[in-house]
């Protein structure tokens, strides 16, 4: 709807967190710094990307950007080397993994920098989840009430869901470790122990191990003490697929690699470590599939986890919100849900679509102090787009309205009515199977639609204050 990027809404959410601590407290040169681990494939095309767009807003000194290397591939059990196809006196590479993220850091110096700057916390993220900042005041929460090293935001996980599962490792001798155990481990795991179920559902129909989002919240003190320690070295292990039954060769080389979310393993015994599980709807919106694999993954119960419907647990997600704030502040809401449509093979509903900015929202309470008073009617194939300071007095919106308070600016929305042709959701004539060209760029093909910007109000103010009426 609005064609930001990843990266441009996670800048915008933490400049949006910067003004939020500046408003609370006295620190007005409150900086959060970003550190980005890229690898080789994607290191120069992410420092085009933020130099093409001066950084989205953010200060350049305030973003690390760390390549990680590479290691050699392995062809079987012997561990020896995979060469190129084209030259055999090369080695094939491939990356260690993410959990090199703590090496870097420590290389950088960057957690005892960030220590003197007075921080106390660091958030872990991985890159295409966009609702991962919805959850982050909660999770900050619990980790300072319960004074735990290191939190992981979980969710409720399917059983055979590509994502780990949250579990406590009990020894003999007593001891035990709050940890991730990866999916293709779990069923195993579970199959040689306890009630020897495997990887099955509850009476809920979920897994009773929560489900790891990857989305960490460390402690600083005892993160850069165990980094000091062991260097943010995590262990590593090889996840190899088999050619055939004599489990001797791999069908591809696999590679030594670790996890970020194995640090607990660096960290004392002493040391705290939990879990925050949020509903799934909140907080997760990954787009790691492809079409072919998300429509599979949908045929059999599982989320598609892709691009369209990545985009689509973003509308629901304020959409829901949107409607609870309303009816606790006892407003009349009513929010038309569309009807389900298939793209690429995987059904979403989309409309109607609300984009909340970060500046307009960080946390549910903004979202309620926004919305006090006038009822609010959204059509099932409108859109809305609200960013700054916007208050929410009545809305009647049949077609597309984008409302922008800039800096210091602020508009009061006294009941608007908005009528016009909108912005359809117009599928792409492309089939994800077929090797004919497409016309349209890959940020398309992948989700299946574009969006029709054919009429839309838009209403913006530059400075002071503005009421807008029908």
């Amino acid at each position: 709807t609005t064609g930001t990027t990843f990266m441009e809404l996670y800048a915008r959410h933490i400049l949006a967190y910067e003004r939020y601590v500046r408003t609370k407290t006295d620190k007005r040169d409150v900086t959060l710094p970003l550190a980005i681990m890229t690898s080789g494939d994607t290191h120069t095309r992410t420092l085009e990307l933020l130099e093409q767009h001066s950084y989205f807003g953010l200060k350049k000194e305030q973003v690390t950007v760390m390549c990680q290397e590479k290691v050699p591939s392995l062809i079987d059990n012997m561990a020896r080397f995979a060469t190129l196809p084209e030259d055999p006196w090369a080695l094939e590479t491939k990356p260690h993994g993410h959990g090199d993220v703590h090496t870097l850091l420590a290389q950088h110096g960057l957690p005892q920098k960030w220590r003197e700057a007075g921080i106390n916390w660091v958030l872990f993220f991985q890159d295409t989840n966009a609702l991962v900042f919805r959850a982050v005041p909660a999770v900050l929460g619990v980790s300072a009430k319960h004074n735990y090293a290191m939190n992981t935001m979980c969710i409720s996980r399917k059983p055979g869901e590509a994502m780990g599962g949250l579990c406590k490792l009990r020894k003999d001798d007593g001891t035990s470790l709050t940890i991730n155990v990866e999916y293709n481990q779990l069923g195993p795991l579970l199959m040689s122990t306890g009630d020897k179920t495997g990887d099955a559902p509850d009476e809920t129909g979920y897994s009773p191990y929560p489900g790891n989002t990857n989305c960490l919240v460390l402690r600083l003190d005892s993160y850069e003490a165990a980094l000091k320690k062991t260097r943010g070295a995590v262990p590593e292990f090889v996840n190899p697929k088999y050619r055939d039954a004599s489990r001797n060769t791999f069908k591809s080389p696999a590679r030594l690699e670790c996890m970020m979310q194995d640090f607990p393993r660096l960290l004392p015994k002493t040391e705290r470590v939990g879990f925050t599980q949020l509903e799934r709807w909140f907080c997760y919106s990954p787009v790691k599939n492809n079409t072919a694999d998300a429509a599979q993954k949908q045929k059999n119960g599982l989320p598609p986890d892709c691009a369209s419907s990545g985009e689509a647990t973003i509308y629901a997600c304020n959409r829901r919100m949107l409607q609870t704030a309303c009816d606790q502040n006892g407003v009349k809401c009513v929010l038309e849900e569309g009807k389900e449509e298939t793209y690429n093979g995987v059904s979403v509903v989309l409309n109607p679509r609300i984009v909340f900015d970060p500046s307009w929202c960080i946390t549910y309470e903004q979202m309620r102090r926004r919305i006090k008073c006038g009822d609010i009617h959204v059509y099932e194939n409108s859109s809305l787009v609200i960013k700054g300071e916007v208050d929410i007095n009545g809305l009647d919106l049949h077609g597309a309205l984008c409302v922008e308070a800039k800096g210091d600016a602020h508009i009061t929305l006294k009941n608007l009515t908005v009528v016009n042709h909108g912005c359809p959701i117009l599928p792409l004539d492309f089939n994800p199977e077929s090797t004919a060209p497409s016309n349209d760029p890959p940020y398309l093909q992948i989700r299946g639609y574009r969006v029709d910007q054919r009429d839309c109000k838009h209403v913006i103010a530059e400075t002071g204050s503005k009421t807008v009426s029908e």
